[in-house]
């Protein structure tokens, strides 16, 4: 569920509770499709690298698949729009069974995909962990460059939902 404290001036004003966008990376990506399976405030959705279950966490009662959900709520009568950003060097970190293209593939209403060519799984983080970069390496792509593609994600989804709802 998503909560907010709509006391809050600043808040009441810049959010519709009524169109919430959600935007994660990686497993963040997932767990915003999760989201979106239980609260119908939620409009639309933007997933940068987005990971699923993979060998690391097999798929159970405490590890959801988000795929399922994924498929109902872009479906009708919800026809959620998603746009996915995948990052086209991700091959060496996450596993084709739960990257970006399977949630390409799950998205059974209107959804976009954009690869991002030369782009490592961990350059849209802001902070870089090295300890994780043993495990993926950084593509060719600045990484300024491609954060800044991440923070358009949202605007531009942003305005799918708003033309969704109609203003």
């Amino acid at each position: 569920m998503v909560f907010y404290d709509m006391s809050t001036k600043t808040v009441s004003a810049n959010v519709d509770p009524s169109c919430i966008l959600l935007c994660g990376h990686s497993r963040g990506g997932k767990l915003s499709v999760l989201a979106a399976g239980q609260d119908t405030r939620i409009k639309a959705l933007v997933l940068l690298d987005p990971v699923n279950n993979t060998a690391m966490t097999p798929s159970g009662p405490e590890y959801p698949s988000a795929f399922p959900i994924l498929a109902t709520i872009t479906s009708e009568p919800r026809n959620m729009p998603v746009l996915i950003v995948g990052a086209g060097a991700n091959d060496d970190f996450v596993p084709a069974e739960g990257n970006y293209r399977r949630f390409t593939q799950m998205c059974y209403g209107p959804a976009w995909e954009l690869e991002l060519n030369g782009v490592g799984h961990l350059q849209f983080l802001d902070k870089q962990n090295p300890l994780f970069s043993l495990f993926s390496a950084a593509g060719s792509s600045p990484d300024a460059a491609v954060r800044a593609v991440s923070k358009v994600g949202p605007g531009v989804a942003e305005f799918g939902c708003a033309s969704k709802m109609g203003s």
